[in-house]
């Protein structure tokens, strides 16, 4: 089963608070080393993953309307 987004978002929150706090250098995500350089990959994810992980929470999707998909 694929990861939840809300486990992807706390993954990624974990990373911003420990590279910002400064136990960690760098972090592993999506196959990418990211550092402390590079935080900034990871505050653009985390504004990604946030409203995505809130949908997943209320059990939305895709709906399709007069075959027309939305997303939300």
């Amino acid at each position: 089963m694929a990861e939840t987004r809300q486990a992807q978002l706390d993954r990624v929150n974990a990373a911003i608070a420990a590279i910002e706090d400064g136990t960690m250098q760098s972090f592993t995500f999506a196959g990418r080393a990211v550092t402390h350089i590079n935080l900034d990959v990871l505050y653009r994810e985390r504004a990604r993953l946030e409203p995505l992980a809130e949908r997943e929470a209320r059990g939305g999707g895709m709906r399709v309307r007069s075959g027309v998909v939305y997303r939300g």
